[in-house]
């Protein structure tokens, strides 16, 4: 059995470890920590394009007008591209985020048309829109929300489709033809223009069933289902990596029931769809408001933790072994999150479990130590506590060195091959499992030998 001095050398290792403990708060304190979109407030959007040729420089020089400060991060796939777009703290008026955040969308969403090229697509379609078509499209999909007479409605979205069709003559951009038909409403006019003519690679079996039963292109009988046709559609997508380059073999796909007019079908497809040269995967929007609760929680979580630690060792052992419990803990966290700000890594959902983890971890560790001190002293009748206190970290040192040697591997191995989200996740517990075994090795039972000396004797 090893039998190394520990407790001798206390002194400098107490002072490396207040070294970097004030370390560690400096710099979350100067420096502070990289919060996520859902603990800073704004949106984060995941977008896949077809073409593998975009890069990142091409992503943030096409979002740079709606937020100059927008993270971007590229995304591993097969095929294709895929980014992820984060707009943290967007100055928001106070009782307007709903609203800010559906502009943030739209403002995306044209972005990436744009440099998709699928703006050009749709103002293709446009330009080949007759003004009656689009008049009952308008009308059936009222983008302004009017609540008037049939009349009204009919003559202001006539109106609008006739704007639309002068101005798909000039223009080459969808977004530039719904500003010159009605600068006013644009935003309203270019959303209604989205959906009446949606893209096949965004939209989904309940979005296309439900334009399919608005527009009934095979006459069926009022409000009768089009699930059929939309599950075909879907189905085919999938077995193009969800990017179809084509809308013939979609329509090739799709089968029609007995009786029924496919070559309506195939019209109605050709006239109202495009394909769609990007995919929004995933978005997720956190008010600053909503974001500033998520953190404090998170927070809250670990705070509590350690309460109940306190409580669970004060019951087990004495307030003396719980008390140097707590300090080893507050000492890891602080160094693992002193660590993260340096790097300067994302504090998200994950990475607080990933802390909470280093509490449990840590304090597995240093129980371990405390039991074969408390059964140390127990069998001695006049214990040198010091003396004792060394001894037991020695005879629990090698199975406190191959635990966290083995979880070191495992944590090491996902750090290196995992997506972010995971390497953020490992990086805090990389941090904590070294300093956690340190602490309970080099801190926790100082902490002990320190109560024992100057407050109350740990020997009963």
């Amino acid at each position: 059995m090893s039998q190394i001095d520990f407790i001798g050398k206390r002194g400098r290792f107490g002072a490396l470890s207040i070294i970097l403990v004030i370390a560690s708060l400096v710099l979350i304190f100067t420096k502070g920590v990289n919060k996520s979109v859902d603990f800073a407030g704004g949106s984060q959007i995941t977008v896949q394009f077809p073409s593998a040729e975009i890069n990142t420089a091409d992503v943030r020089a096409s979002v740079s007008h709606v937020d100059n400060k927008a993270q971007i991060v590229r995304n591993q796939v097969s095929t294709g591209s895929s980014f992820t777009v984060k707009i943290k703290e967007p100055e928001v008026e106070e009782g307007k985020e709903a609203e800010a955040s559906r502009a943030r969308r739209r403002q995306l969403e044209h972005a990436f048309a744009e440099l998709s090229g699928e703006g050009g697509t749709l103002a293709a379609i446009l330009k080949k829109t007759d003004v009656d078509s689009m008049t009952q499209a308008l009308v059936l999909e009222n983008p302004y929300g009017l609540n008037d007479t049939d009349e009204v409605i009919q003559s202001t979205y006539r109106s609008t489709a006739e704007k639309v069709v002068a101005a798909a003559a000039t223009q080459d951009s969808a977004e530039a033809i719904a500003q010159a038909a009605d600068a006013e409403r644009a935003d309203q006019l270019y959303s209604g223009l989205e959906l009446i003519y949606p893209a096949i690679n965004r939209t989904t079996a309940d979005l296309l069933n439900a334009l399919l039963i608005k527009t009934n292109p095979l006459q069926r009988p009022l409000g009768d289902s089009y699930k059929d046709i939309a599950d075909q559609v879907i189905k085919h997508r999938a077995t193009q990596s969800d990017f179809v380059t084509d809308l013939s073999g979609v329509l090739s796909a799709v089968q029609v029931k007995d009786g029924e007019d496919k070559a309506a079908l195939d019209s109605f497809f050709n006239n109202r769809f495009r394909l769609g040269n990007y995919n929004i995967t995933s978005n997720e929007t956190f008010s600053p408001s909503i974001a500033s609760e998520l953190l404090a929680h998170a927070w809250e979580a670990v705070l509590l933790a350690m309460a109940g630690i306190l409580i669970y060792i004060t019951i087990r052992f004495t307030l003396g072994y719980a008390l140097a419990s707590i300090l080893a803990l507050a000492h890891d966290v602080t160094i693992a999150l002193g660590a993260f700000s340096l790097v300067g890594l994302e504090l998200s959902n994950p990475v607080v479990a990933a802390f909470l983890t280093i509490v449990g971890y840590s304090l597995n560790d240093t129980i371990v130590v405390f039991d074969r001190i408390r059964d140390n002293l127990h069998s001695e009748r006049k214990p040198d506590v010091a003396e004792t206190l060394n001894r037991s970290i020695n005879e629990t040192l090698s199975r406190t060195l191959v635990t966290s040697l083995t979880t070191l591997l495992v944590v090491i191995v996902i750090y290196v091959g995992a997506n972010v989200t995971l390497s953020d996740f490992a990086f805090p517990l990389l941090i904590g499992i070294i300093v956690g075994t340190y602490s309970s090795i080099f801190v926790a039972s100082p902490c002990l030998l320190v109560w024992h000396n100057r407050f109350k004797s740990i020997v009963t």
